[in-house]
C-alpha cells in the first residue's frame, strides 16, 4: 500500500494531497478500523504498518504529499499502540 506522488508544493492540487492521504494513510485506518475490535475481543493479533525514510527525511521537491501522507501514519501508529495498550 502506498503510491508516491512525485510533485512539488507548487504543483500539488487538493486531489493528490487527497489521494496521498487516502493511499497512504486512511486505508490504514479503515483497515484496522475494520480488524481491532475483532483483534480486541480474540485478545491477539498483531497491526504492522509499513512506511518509509522519505516520512522523516522527505525529498521536498518531489514527495511532499506522499512524506507527509506516511510521517501521519507513523504518528497514528504510535497513537494506536498507546490506545490499545492502555487498561480499559
Amino acid at each position: 500500500m502506498g503510491d508516491a506522488i512525485f510533485l512539488s508544493l507548487n504543483t500539488l492540487t487538493d486531489e493528490h494531497w487527497d489521494e496521498a492521504l487516502e493511499v497512504n494513510l486512511l486505508a490504514a485506518v479503515r483497515l484496522d478500523s475494520a480488524l481491532l475490535p475483532i483483534m480486541l475481543h480474540q485478545k491477539s493479533g498483531v497491526i504492522i504498518h509499513i512506511s518509509t525514510t522519505s516520512s522523516q527525511f522527505p525529498i521536498w521537491e518531489s514527495t511532499m504529499a506522499y512524506s507527509t501522507a506516511k510521517a501521519a501514519l507513523n504518528t497514528y501508529s504510535k497513537a494506536l499502540a498507546i490506545e490499545v495498550a492502555l487498561p480499559k
